[in-house]
């Protein structure tokens, strides 16, 4: 429960070299304004809301051993802690974690 903001992204693909057509490779998540974050804000009615880019979406969320589902969303839950939620989703072309930092309860 309580609000995580979204800190890293990191593609774990093997891949050396990616293409990106239409982004600045040099960016990364601390680059973003503070309308380009991601924050998560769990309720304890199973329910989320999660504000992306400035767009709020509400959801409901479900843990399944080490998964978490968002939606119809599934991610294996990698680490959680007080202050850290780390998450992977494998569902992308590559597989992504996600690192979330509380920011409150």
């Amino acid at each position: 429960l309580g609000t995580w903001e979204l800190i890293d992204e990191k593609d774990d693909s093997r891949i050396e070299e990616k293409i990106s057509i239409g982004e600045d490779p040099n960016t990364s998540i601390e680059d973003s304004s503070e309308g380009e974050k991601i924050i998560l804000i769990f309720h304890d009615t199973n329910s989320v809301l999660i504000n992306q880019y400035g767009n709020e979406f509400k959801s409901i969320y479900e843990m399944q051993d080490s998964i978490l589902i968002l939606g119809s969303r599934k991610y294996h839950l990698i680490e959680l802690s007080s202050n850290t939620l780390k998450i992977k989703s494998d569902a992308d072309l590559f597989p992504t974690t996600y690192t979330y930092e509380r920011k409150s309860w």
